[in-house]
């Protein structure tokens, strides 16, 4: 790193105010000093009144809201509990046989990483002809005296007759051997659900169930799906059913946390149970419906689980937030000391606010005058600035104070550290970095002219292939020095990549935001994110990221490329969903539709190959580096026509017409500040 990036470097954040108008300024607090004082004066019932019902619709508000995210929040953990059965179909279908063994492997890690599966089965479909030979096969694995039984009305296990065909357990993980060999599919209770899986492709659940072992206070679900091998039509009857079995209670825990609980009363009511509502889980004594209190705000949300629809009813413990308050009767005794203590205060906040923005529109840092914030994020602010001496154009990135804890600072410098070490001329370029003497951390960009290809995207459409491969090659040769230099960069999307117009070049590609960026041989640095976060945009993820895997390479980001490279030819991404969590369900295990079938213009075959390659859930069966995929892009763009030099000159000059007219149209798309 050169010098001029040194951590000892120090610029001193001096702050000018400009002149502005202290009269008006004078008269408003004067006016409003007046007019509160006044009031406070003549009706201090109405200001108690008046406060009371503000406070309470202010607490009813953001109660209603916390319901609501409590209710996302639960439902994203109902949907991720399914995750695990949903991922055993495509292993099945996958290979044309699973043994024991494989299948142990496959469900260990699921059965750790939630605490809330608590079974994980497979029942075979077996035609009563093919019963004797199974039977035969399970006893010759070390089951004795496995038999396909059932069980009837009084829970005993009974020889089971003659039947068309059986779902006995047979593999399963976290069950008692004895229940081997039970046939669900005759089941009294259990059979409806196996016949209604084995005929669709979703998931179907019981209504919630009190197992044997379970204490009293806890229930489950079972979830059923269906399982077909490679080699099974679609429309034959399925090979069999895998199982799960799920705990409400860690679901509910898992997702909301234990100390958010203790604050709160839920209830989890079933509305498709018969007769009267029957309760799900409440984490509270009592009878349920003491959750409803005179005074007292509570909220109901409809919840999912697969194809059962639950109530969440939630309402404040004692001692919360949201517990009404006591009516301020003092304000009766001294409504005229009150009204004056208010009218200074707002008083006061108005000359605040006013020298605040006097502030913000002179701030000098060093040499660098800014001017207009461009872009804010969870942790940083980026303002346009121009250099004192140089006038040169540049973006300053300030990291926020109040955000400006050791995990949040350590991101924030690392980002800058890896982003300077990157000198390739289609990668933006970091002029410096340093730390106020008040320690503010900041670094300088070059501020660029231009538009992200999200922005292109959503403006112009779909792109001639002729302007694609030309930008991909410029992509490449950025990813290619920070692979070289052992770094991933883990969010590759259209917004991180900036096209713009330098120096008379047309079309010049910028690749931003290296703050998610991870040394690839780094076994030992320092971790700076949330504990099992996965950083990116689920819409660009490859497979792997999806699984939260922390040992990324190359090969990821070539796969986020060709997500890029598809959605610029198609017009939209290969894979879209209602949530996160459905889109990485695709990213992981479906298939992208062939692009030469969505892209609205003809697209060499050649370069449809190349990027459906780049879309393989396997990484070993993609362009192992960008190197690799730039000398089959070269080849490609060699047979090109559709988009010349003098198109993308005349499309820039256009473009600069639009942005003298509108504002809006001149785009900076900073790398996101968190």
């Amino acid at each position: 790193m050169s010098n001029s990036l040194s951590r000892s470097r120090r610029w001193r954040l001096g702050i000018h105010p400009r002149s502005s108008t202290p009269g008006r300024v004078r008269r408003q607090r004067l006016l409003v000093f007046l007019l509160v004082a006044l009031t406070g004066a003549a009706g201090s019932w109405g200001i108690l009144r008046a406060v009371q019902g503000a406070s309470q619709a202010e607490v009813r508000l953001e109660f209603e809201q916390m319901a609501s995210q409590i209710a996302a929040e639960l439902q994203t953990s109902f949907d991720l509990s399914l995750e695990h059965l949903r991922s055993i179909p495509p292993f099945f279908a996958a290979a044309d046989e699973v043994s024991r063994e494989d299948f142990r492997k496959f469900v260990t890690p699921a059965l750790e990483r939630h605490p809330s599966l608590y079974v994980s089965s497979i029942m075979p479909r077996v035609l009563d002809s093919q019963r004797a030979a199974f039977e035969e096969t399970a006893r010759a694995e070390g089951f004795d005296g496995y038999t396909i039984r059932s069980v009837d009305a009084d829970g005993n296990t009974v020889a089971l007759a003659k039947h068309a065909d059986f779902f006995p357990i047979y593999y399963t993980e976290r069950l008692v051997p004895a229940v081997l060999g039970i046939d669900l599919g005759s089941h009294p209770v259990q059979a409806e659900y196996v016949e209604r899986a084995c005929a669709t492709t979703k998931p179907v659940v019981t209504p919630p169930l009190s197992l044997i072992e379970d204490p009293d206070d806890v229930l489950s679900i079972i979830a059923f799906i269906a399982i077909r091998f490679a080699n099974t039509p679609a429309e034959d009857p399925c090979d069999g059913v895998a199982v799960v079995i799920l705990h409400i209670r860690p679901l509910v825990e898992n997702a909301l946390g234990s100390e958010r609980l203790d604050t709160l009363q839920l209830v989890l009511t079933d509305l498709d149970a018969e007769g009267n509502r029957e309760l799900v889980h409440k984490n509270f004594p009592g009878d349920v419906d003491s959750i409803q209190r005179t005074g007292w705000p509570m909220a109901e949300r409809d919840v999912q689980f697969a194809d059962q629809t639950w109530t969440l009813a939630v309402a404040p413990a004692a001692g919360s937030q949201f517990a009404p308050a006591t009516p301020p009767y003092w304000i009766l005794g001294v409504g005229g000391l009150l009204s004056l203590l208010t009218a200074y205060s707002l008083s006061a906040t108005i000359a605040i606010e006013g020298l605040r923005k006097q502030v913000d529109q002179a701030l000098q840092l060093g040499q660098y005058q800014l001017g207009e914030k461009i872009g804010e994020g969870g942790m940083g602010e980026v303002y346009r600035a121009h250099h004192a001496l140089l006038t040169r154009p540049t973006a300053i990135k300030l990291l926020k104070t109040q955000q400006s804890s050791p995990v949040s600072l350590a991101r924030f410098e690392r980002e800058v550290q890896l982003s300077s070490q990157l000198t390739h001329p289609n990668t933006i370029q970091i002029y410096d970095y340093g730390r106020t003497d008040s320690g503010v951390f900041y670094y300088a960009m070059e501020y660029l002219d231009g538009v992200n290809l999200a922005d292109l995207i959503k403006s112009d459409g779909p792109l001639p292939p002729g302007r694609v491969v030309p930008i991909l090659l410029q992509v490449c040769g950025s990813l290619g020095e920070a692979h070289d230099a052992g770094l991933i960069h883990r969010d590759i999307k259209p917004a991180n990549i900036m096209i713009t117009c330098r120096g008379g070049v047309p079309d010049l590609a910028k690749v931003l935001d290296f703050g998610l960026a991870k040394e690839a041989q780094a076994e030992n640095a320092p971790t700076v994110t949330a504990a099992d976060a996965i950083a990116g945009t689920p819409l660009y993820f490859s497979p792997e990221a999806t699984h939260g895997a922390n040992d990324l390479d190359q090969r990821s980001d070539i796969y986020s490329l060709g997500v890029v490279a598809y959605e610029m030819l198609a017009g939209r991404p290969p894979f879209e969903g209602d949530s996160a969590v459905d889109i990485c369900l695709k990213h992981a295990a479906t298939p992208a539709p062939c692009l030469s079938t969505v892209a609205p213009q003809p697209t060499p075959a050649e370069l449809v190959a190349i990027i459906m390659q780049c879309l393989e859930k396997c990484p070993t069966a993609r362009p192992q580096s960008v190197h690799e995929l730039s000398e089959r892009l070269e080849e490609v763009g060699a047979t090109l026509n559709g988009w010349t030099r003098d198109d993308a000159r005349r499309w820039w000059s256009q473009r600069s017409t639009s942005i003298d007219d509108d504002a809006e149209t001149k785009v900076f798309e900073p790398p996101p500040a968190g």
